[in-house]
């Protein structure tokens, strides 16, 4: 139940930078940082990375890329966290 959480987060994620991308390129509606980062923290961190690396989106954006490292990091680290206990 969580894998399908996580996996419908993530393609909404990675749509959300393809849409961002393409809005950047052609003048539309512009979706925040916030928003962006507020899907990544929620679980769709594996979509994001995958948003930023396919569509070249945000990878400029320093501060953008810590804040998103800061958010990829605390999830492994609850992962690692969570499967240590589990074993």
């Amino acid at each position: 139940m969580i894998l399908n959480y996580i996996l419908a987060i993530s393609i909404f994620s990675f749509l959300l930078f393809g849409f961002d991308k393409r809005n950047a390129t052609h003048g539309g509606y512009r979706i925040s940082e916030f928003v962006l980062l507020l899907f990544s923290f929620l679980g769709g961190s594996v979509g994001s990375l995958l948003g930023i690396l396919i569509f070249r989106h945000k990878i400029s954006k320093t501060f953008f890329k810590i804040k998103f490292g800061l958010i990829f990091l605390v999830q492994i680290l609850i992962i690692f966290y969570y499967l240590k206990s589990n074993y």
